[in-house]
């Protein structure tokens, strides 16, 4: 049963990434976005403790 369904997933890859190639590439950015909000939080806390002097 797998087997079947690992030829139909890699037959009907092909077409789907032509015709739609936005839901491929909106995992990657939506990782991306995640990932730079972080780092824009973690950034924003370390400039803070940075400059505020009492601590």
């Amino acid at each position: 049963m797998p087997r079947p369904r690992s030829k139909y997933f890699h037959k009907h890859k092909y077409p789907k990434k032509s015709l739609s190639p936005i839901p491929t590439q909106q995992a990657p950015f939506d990782r991306n976005l995640i990932r730079y909000t972080g780092l824009f939080f973690i950034l924003l806390t370390v400039v803070t403790i940075y400059l505020t002097p009492g601590g």
